[in-house]
This record gives C-alpha cells, sequence and structure tokens, in this order.
C-alpha cells in the first residue's frame, strides 16, 4: 500500500509542469478590434505536428483552407446537430458571427461557454425612431432633430440643451422652452422662430430696454413683460477697473434673490411659463436675467449643478460675434483700454451664478426655499413645470 502511494504520488510530481504548462495557455482567445480578419484557435500551441501553425492565422492561409471555419454548421451527412466544425488537428475554430449573419456586436462566447450555447443579440432601436411624446406641451421632436442657431440671435438656445440627464435618470424635454438675447431678427431667423410654433415670448427687459429694440413679433405668439432690473448702465459708465466691475456683477445676482421686485417678476414668469409651452424668454444679452431663470428650470427638472454650469457658461461660446461688437463700440467710444475693465460685465461666470446661490442659501436655505417661498410658486406650479420639462429615456 505505501509503496504504492508512493509511487503514485512521484508520478503527480512528475507531472507537475506540463499540467501548469497547459494551465497558464489560455483556453480561447478573444477577438479584438486590431484582429480583424483573423481567426481564434483553441488547439496545442505547439501545433506545426498536427497541422495548426501559429495560433492564429490570416483568413484564407493553407492552413485553414481544408474546411468552413467555426460558426457554419456542418453539410456532410456525419454532421450531428449542434457539433462545431473542427480543424484539421482538432482545435476548435471560431469568428464573430455578427460579420457573417448581420449580427454587428455579438460578442464570442468565453471558453466556458460551451460550444453550443447560443448569445442572442440585442435588438437596437435607431435614435430617430424613438416614441418622443411632448402631447400639449410643445412641437414633437426626436433626438434626431438638429438644434436651432439663429444667426441675428446668437445666444438663442433649447432650455433642454440636447436633453440633459437628470440625476434620478430621466431627461429633460425639448422644444418646451427656449432662451435668447434680444430678438433683433433677420428675416431668415424671423422664419425660422415662427416655425417653432411659440405660444408666447416673454421678455425680461426693462422699458427703456425694450424702447431702445422693441422684439419683432412672431406670428402665433403672445408678448408678456417681465421687468426685471438687469445691469444698471449708470453704473457701468462709472467702471474704472476689473474688480468692481466683478462687484457690480455679484451685486446684479444677489438682486435676483434680495429684490421684492425682482423676486415677484421671475415669480410672474414661472407660472407664466407653467401654463404650457412651447414658450421663449429672454432680455438683451440673455446671460444674466435668462441665464438665471434657465438655471432655475434645469433645477426644477433634476440637472446636477455641473451640468447646470457648463450650461450656464455656454453664452460665453456661442455669443462671439454680438460680444465682439459691443467691445469694439466700448473702444470706440471710451478707448480700448475700457475693453478689458468691462470684460466681466460682457460674460457669464460661475463665480455670479454661485453669488446668487449663496444669497440663496442664506435666506432661504435652498434653492426649493426660494422658488417656495422667495417667488411664491405653490406645488401645483412646481409639479406643472416638472410635467413639462421631465421625459424619460422613451419620451414619456
Amino acid at each position: 500500500m505505501g509503496g504504492r502511494r508512493v509511487h503514485a504520488a512521484d508520478r503527480y510530481r512528475a507531472g507537475a509542469h506540463r499540467r501548469r504548462r497547459r494551465s497558464l495557455r489560455p483556453a480561447l482567445r478573444r477577438r479584438l478590434p486590431s484582429d480583424r480578419g483573423r481567426v481564434a484557435v483553441r488547439g496545442p500551441r505547439r501545433g506545426a505536428d498536427r497541422g495548426h501553425g501559429p495560433r492564429t492565422r490570416r483568413q484564407g492561409l493553407p492552413a485553414l483552407a481544408a474546411g468552413p471555419v467555426g460558426g457554419h454548421r456542418s453539410r456532410g451527412p456525419d454532421a450531428r446537430p449542434g457539433r462545431r466544425d473542427r480543424a484539421p488537428g482538432g482545435g476548435r475554430e471560431r469568428r464573430d458571427l455578427g460579420r457573417d449573419h448581420g449580427r454587428a456586436g455579438r460578442r464570442l462566447p468565453a471558453a466556458d461557454d460551451g460550444p453550443d450555447r447560443r448569445v442572442r443579440p440585442r435588438r437596437l432601436i435607431p435614435a430617430a425612431h424613438l416614441p418622443f411624446r411632448v402631447g400639449p406641451y410643445a412641437r414633437r421632436v426626436s433626438s434626431s432633430d438638429e438644434i436651432l442657431r439663429l444667426s441675428s440671435a446668437d445666444n438663442f438656445r433649447d432650455v433642454a440643451g440636447p436633453g440633459y440627464a437628470t440625476v434620478d435618470g430621466a431627461q429633460v424635454r425639448r422644444g418646451v422652452y427656449y432662451r435668447s438675447n434680444e430678438l433683433r431678427l433677420t428675416e431668415a431667423d424671423h422664419g425660422a422662430l415662427a416655425g417653432l410654433g411659440l405660444r408666447a415670448v416673454l421678455d425680461l427687459r426693462s422699458k427703456p430696454e425694450i424702447e431702445r429694440h422693441p422684439d419683432v413679433e412672431i406670428p402665433g405668439a403672445t408678448w408678456h413683460n417681465f421687468d426685471v432690473s438687469g445691469i444698471p448702465m449708470a453704473a457701468v459708465v462709472e467702471l474704472r477697473d476689473r474688480q468692481s466691475a466683478v462687484e457690480l456683477m455679484d451685486a446684479v445676482y444677489r438682486g435676483f434673490v434680495e429684490d421684492d421686485h425682482a423676486r415677484a417678476e421671475f415669480g410672474d414668469l414661472f407660472r407664466q411659463l407653467a401654463t404650457g409651452g412651447p414658450q421663449l424668454f429672454h432680455c438683451t444679452a440673455g446671460k444674466d436675467r435668462t441665464g438665471w431663470a434657465a438655471a432655475l428650470l434645469l433645477h426644477v427638472a433634476g440637472v446636477d449643478d455641473p451640468t447646470i454650469e457648463s450650461d450656464y457658461l455656454l453664452t460665453n461660446a456661442v455669443t462671439g460675434d454680438s460680444r465682439a461688437r459691443v467691445e469694439e463700440e466700448i473702444a470706440t467710444t471710451l478707448g480700448p483700454s475700457f475693453v478689458d475693465v468691462f470684460e466681466p460685465t460682457l460674460v457669464a461666470a460661475v463665480e455670479y451664478l454661485r453669488t446668487a446661490y449663496t444669497a440663496v442659501a442664506e435666506r432661504y436655505g435652498d434653492r426649493a426655499g426660494y422658488l417656495r417661498d422667495g417667488l411664491g410658486l405653490d406645488d401645483a406650479t412646481l409639479a406643472a413645470l416638472r410635467e413639462l420639462l421631465r421625459e424619460d429615456q422613451w419620451g414619456r
């Protein structure tokens, strides 16, 4: 007994190196994007004496010309259902079935999937065919629609952006609310805007601003004015350095929270927006009063703050032409040195938005408190806004 056990143990140790070498060899070499046209072979590494050659070969080489490759069933009389064809040396060959059968994206099974395991491809729905539903709130918008840009109102855009994701997995509905700078439109842009089917145009400018550049009439849209004070021009002309310009902008954004009249006007604006879309709201540059309103709408929809801030800063990217015209007027009227002084009043800066958030936290605790207590929005109004703003990934 003892001798036989010793003999078995010696024989086991003698074969250990062969077992270790086999265990390190991958059972099946997976295809990679760079392996297009290659066939993964499962078989002995030293395959020259068994008809294999190297572990991978280009298709069409003599070593693989003896018969069909994996994925095609044998058609001969000895073929068994579910059995894969084998290479001349007994090693099984597999290639991407998706390319042969038109099923892009089908994966190769792992070694332990078994030779007969089927992998069903997922049914993919083209984005253009997704059933986006907007009901009475806005025109029908699909993910294949292009985002409208207006050359004469360069800060015009959809509040929803491309359909921003919310923190709970929904997305912001496009085609409901639009934002813009003042509507001094070319004929072509006027026609494009009329094609949106707007129900209302909501003007956040003061009376003097409106008198200088009144809005063009949009067919089918009712014009409303919500007079919110923007950057006071009397204070702008007194600016002598950048720091004073930044402090002026901080005061403007604090006013959106602390000024009673501004809060009342923003409250009326949101109650009008809750009546349904599509509606457009704007001020002069479309960056401060309009930017604050858009940031609040995205917050109501459930968009996270980094996305809200990125959307707010898009003003700087899309208003290069109009800002260049203003800078040229400043340089001509006051001198080139004043362009740098006034620049903080011409751009959107996250600091300004966060200044307003700080004022909200000090007075109301959070934005929900500001919307409820500061703007006077009741639960029904906020619920209507959320219903208008949000949809799931299928457009419901």
